[in-house]
């Protein structure tokens, strides 16, 4: 098992190089740099994620009410337990719009680690408009998987295909990160 010392993160990264050579190597070394561990001492694995036509199959802004994904928040919660995922939720709305997703998420069980930021991302002193985040899920990201259903204004994200292709990078740097033990 890797020890990684009290130091910061970029001798950690410097001195406990992850010795397996995966695809998904990169993802572990940047939240070895970047990231944050929890309170139990699991690090978080910070992925961004939109509100409307992603966690929902409709928006406010086009139909008037929202319906949410059942799908989506169901593989929220188990990459949550799994693979400590930290969301962030990156959304246009602000203000009183903000108020609607926050509870729908809330009542969906799931639990934002950050709205609009990463929690941790400043620590390093640098300043950026930019979510850090080791990936996205958003219906407008080329390559997301969506569901185009007759009589919708848009398509959806899908999240069974989500799950399908995020679950081995999930895993692969969720078992590197347990690698690296605190001292």
């Amino acid at each position: 098992s890797v020890i990684a010392p009290k130091t910061t993160h970029t001798q950690t990264i410097n001195q406990n190089k992850i010795t397996t050579m995966g695809k998904y190597d990169a993802y572990t070394d940047e939240i070895l740099f970047y990231g944050e561990r929890d309170k139990s001492g699991r690090w978080i694995i910070p992925i961004e994620v939109d509100f409307d036509f992603t966690m929902t199959k409709t928006s406010q802004w086009k139909d008037g009410k929202i319906e949410p994904n059942e799908l989506c928040f169901d593989v929220m919660r188990r990459f949550t337990e799994r693979y400590n995922v930290g969301w962030i939720l990156h959304t246009m709305r602000s203000g009183d719009k903000l108020a609607e997703p926050l509870r729908i998420i809330e009542e969906h069980g799931v639990k934002l680690y950050g709205i609009g930021e990463n929690p941790c991302a400043n620590k390093n002193k640098e300043q950026t408009s930019k979510i850090w985040a080791i990936l996205s899920v958003d219906d407008r990201n080329i390559g997301t998987p969506l569901i185009h259903e007759e009589g919708r204004y848009r398509p959806y994200v899908d999240w069974e295909k989500v799950e399908e292709l995020l679950t081995p990078i999930l895993e692969e740097v969720s078992h590197n990160l347990d690698k690296v033990k605190s001292v």
